[in-house]
């Protein structure tokens, strides 16, 4: 038993030879393989996925991730992007926040977002979080 795990754990035989890509349409692949940085070859016993997961999630856009093994050669990376509310204005250009206020990224907003004016756009204003409070509450209709 033991000399089986040994296998597993140590030789290439049930390694990283292939990632995929769930979920992600804005995101491009090569910017989720980057971030999970597991190499080729290592042995999906010794992938942790909980730390390649993180640094998934640090992709601005990435609302959810998970990492899984896929036996005997993948590793499979599923990802939840996150989706414009609100967008604001600024000097640096057109912001767009997703549900809980997080600005995730800065490029033209998909048509029908509303633009938030208030103070000081974000997670942390009582204001943006009000009025992404009334549109949670309202039928997607009005």
């Amino acid at each position: 038993m033991i000399a089986l795990f040994a296998l597993a754990y140590f030789t290439p035989l049930l390694s990283v030879r292939k990632v995929s890509v769930v979920g992600a349409t804005s995101i491009p692949e090569d910017q989720v393989v980057a971030a999970l940085a597991v190499p080729d070859g290592r042995p999906l016993l010794r992938v942790d996925t909980n730390a390649a997961a993180k640094r998934v999630a640090q992709i601005p856009k990435v609302s959810q991730v998970r990492v899984q093994r896929d036996y005997p050669s993948s590793i499979k990376v599923t990802v939840t992007e996150r989706v414009p509310t609100v967008f604001f204005d600024s000097p640096q250009g057109t912001h767009l926040l997703d549900e809980n206020g997080v600005d995730f990224a800065t490029e033209p907003p998909p048509p029908g977002v509303p633009r938030l004016k208030v103070g000081s756009p974000g997670a942390g204003d009582p204001a943006t979080q009000a009025v992404l409070d009334v549109l949670a509450a309202t039928p997607p209709p009005l």
